[in-house]
């Protein structure tokens, strides 16, 4: 009989992330955190699995848990193909090229390539501020990071909705 051990359950934790099933996952995490509640390993996977409840993280992160076990040549050429070369050469042109979908289009896949890039734990850091248990697995600097992106991030939605409703757009 193999004995429980706070790393070898969190392991198990994250093969569940890895197979989409967060629920499962987070029962594992917490078995490893009440094994040794200093595990940062499992502070990690705990909050990975409570961010899985949303739907678009949880879509995300199947997707970076997917890409990180490709090779780097495979990834690069993935990307471009998915995003560029399919879109571009696929579906024949049925709108004028400045047309509202189109943009909506462009501003979508922008969105993702840019969630891909950037650090995005911040973003559902603040999603998760909103869970009751949620909010005491964040460290403190954790917390402090979700508040600036909060900050930082409501003008850019008001003016989205802003465009979205009136359709109007300006430079300076």
């Amino acid at each position: 009989m193999r004995l429980k051990t706070p790393f070898r359950t969190a392991n198990q934790g994250w093969n569940c992330l890895h197979r989409n099933n967060p629920r499962r996952a987070q029962d594992h995490f917490r078995e490893a955190l009440r094994l040794n509640p200093e595990l940062e390993y499992a502070r990690q996977g705990m909050l990975e699995a409570l961010k899985a409840r949303n739907p678009v993280y949880r879509g995300m992160l199947a997707y970076f848990l997917w890409m990180g076990r490709q090779s780097g040549r495979f990834q690069g050429v993935f990307i471009v193909r998915r995003l560029f070369w399919r879109e571009a050469g696929a579906q024949p042109r049925r709108e004028p090229a400045g047309a509202r979908s189109g943009s909506l289009a462009v501003v979508g896949i922008g969105l993702f390539i840019h969630l891909s890039l950037l650090d995005r734990r911040p973003m559902f850091n603040l999603l998760l501020r909103l869970d009751r248990f949620g909010r005491l697995v964040l460290a403190r600097g954790e917390r402090v990071a979700s508040n600036w992106f909060a900050l930082c991030v409501l003008p850019a939605l008001g003016a989205l909705l802003a465009w979205a409703f009136t359709g109007y757009f300006s430079m300076p």
